[in-house]
């Protein structure tokens, strides 16, 4: 019998240095991707276009099932431990492990249990230009 729920939490992105993705060289290549941002449109007197920031829900997904699989075993569930597809299907050949079964894996053609949206910004703390306003730092 399958079971549903929903559940929300907040989680606090601190800029630590600089972030990119695809390449390793940022200052010769320019940033593939700095920090990844949505287009939202607000209507009111002024139409405006906001560039706000979030987290991928993927990218989420993928850090949440690593962190399950390192701990998967202390709490007496099943990990193949692996994310190249070939391997998982490799290590599935007697069974499907119980993160995979959670979260999904390359040859089942249909996902997990586990479904997570992107995770964005609450409030009003970016400006026009996607950049963080620091009201309260002031």
């Amino acid at each position: 019998m399958w079971r549903w729920c929903s559940l929300r939490f907040g989680v606090r992105i601190k800029a630590v240095g600089l972030v990119t993705v695809g390449w390793s060289t940022p200052s010769a290549l320019g940033v593939d991707i700095p920090i990844a941002k949505k287009l939202i449109r607000k209507m009111g007197e002024e139409e405006c276009k906001i560039y706000v920031p979030y987290v991928p829900g993927s990218s989420f997904k993928g850090a949440l099932r690593s962190a399950t699989s390192r701990i998967a075993e202390a709490y007496g569930f099943t990990s193949c431990g692996f994310i190249d597809p070939e391997m998982i299907n490799e290590a599935h050949k007697s069974g499907v492990c119980d993160v995979c079964r959670l979260f999904g894996y390359p040859s089942a053609g249909v996902g997990g249990c586990v479904s997570v949206s992107d995770l964005e910004l609450q409030g009003d703390g970016w400006n026009k230009a996607g950049n963080q306003d620091n009201k309260d730092e002031a």
